[in-house]
């Protein structure tokens, strides 16, 4: 297991650390036969860990470095000097727990290792079965905890507006008994340019539906790709905000869903917060059949339909002019782009009866 800020603070090359020397009942003042770091129990002196021949001012890879996957070498440094030993995070826990020594994390993980290699070749290659992909935003998350759309019970800022928008769609995926694949935005579309992405016609092939709801903060070439993957033949369900900043947060001078618009079908200017439930019926000839009790909560974003069909609406005398749910088949019948202007699960459960989701077979994009 890695521990990811750990690699950011320190590298896992051979990092040189200084500590306090610690003398031994033996030996003259000053120069010790033994060395141990300061925070380190007693019993765990070199010797006792096996390594006799680090009975000199020096030791590497103490346990806790060890847990934290840190190749360490540790010397006795000059009088005075003040000891170090790296820190790991107080609630993050790894292979092995900070006391360094092996817990059932550790024999859990080495079973599981075990009955990979007895397995070989036949597990060789595998990959998990997804029906769908959704689309997490780590940035989004990020600056919708300072600047949240949605607001929470006492009408103040939630700062968890982007689970608040991601997670209905998560679980109406999941009510739906759907298998569900996270992919972070990097994965699919790196702004750096640090990694290589997934070529848009890959992902149609391999997620045939991919989910993109609060992705707020993306710049240009992650929205071409969105737009790329639709024209591949992916089913793509873009959920409220995703397509309004760019790689800066900033808002984008240009048609929302930006770069989408054609993709979506439908366009937006106006967006509004809920503070209470609007109900929503069914529109006529729609395949997404709604239950009695199905609810838009918390936002609204007004949709104003370009080319896509109207799948569902909103029972409201002034949200009612604009549609809670389309989908743009455009010119190719595999392609299919679906827009939902709230942030509400109790409609997003209403997927389970949507035929359209039970017309997917795994693996393929034909709607």
């Amino acid at each position: 297991m890695t521990c990811h800020d750990c690699d950011k603070a320190v590298p896992r090359a051979r990092a040189r650390k200084r500590s306090t020397p610690t003398r031994s009942s033996s030996g003259p003042p000053g120069k010790p036969t033994a060395v141990r770091a300061a925070g380190l129990p007693a019993e765990q002196e070199p010797a006792e860990r096996g390594a006799a021949d680090d009975l000199r001012p020096a030791y590497r890879s103490s346990s806790i470095a060890a847990a934290l996957g840190i190749d360490t070498e540790i010397t006795a440094p000059t009088p005075g000097a003040r000891s170090f030993l790296p820190i790991p995070k107080p609630y993050w826990g790894g292979i092995l727990p900070h006391s360094g020594r092996p817990g059932r994390a550790y024999r859990e993980l080495a079973r599981l290792g075990a009955e990979f290699e007895r397995a070989g070749d036949l597990v060789a290659g595998i990959a998990p079965d997804a029906d769908i992909a959704m689309v997490y935003s780590a940035p989004s998350k990020w600056l919708m905890r300072k600047h949240p759309p949605l607001a929470g019970p006492d009408g103040g800022p939630d700062a968890y507006a982007y689970e608040g928008i991601f997670e209905p769609f998560y679980r109406g995926a999941f009510e739906a008994g759907r298998q569900v694949r996270i992919l972070h935005a990097r994965q699919l579309h790196d702004p750096n340019g640090e990694r290589p992405g997934i070529a848009p016609e890959l992902a149609a092939e391999r997620h045939p539906a991919l989910i993109a709801p609060g992705l707020y903060v993306a710049d240009d070439g992650m929205l071409d790709w969105l737009g790329a993957y639709a024209d591949a033949g992916g089913h793509l369900v873009l959920g409220p905000r995703t397509g309004y900043g760019d790689h800066e947060a900033r808002a984008r001078h240009e048609v929302t869903p930006a770069r989408l618009v054609r993709a979506a079908g439908v366009r937006y200017d106006e967006f509004s917060n809920l503070h209470a439930d609007l109900p929503l019926r069914t529109a006529p000839d729609s395949p997404l059949q709604l239950p009695a009790d199905a609810v838009a909560t918390r936002w609204v974003e007004g949709l104003t339909v370009e080319d896509a069909d109207v799948l569902a609406e909103y029972d409201h005398p002034y949200f009612g002019r604009w549609p809670a749910v389309t989908a743009s088949p455009r010119e190719a019948a595999a392609r299919r782009s679906w827009s939902w202007s709230s942030a509400s699960w109790r409609a997003c459960g209403a997927w389970r009866s949507c035929a359209a989701w039970k017309r997917w077979p795994a693996g393929t994009g034909s709607a």
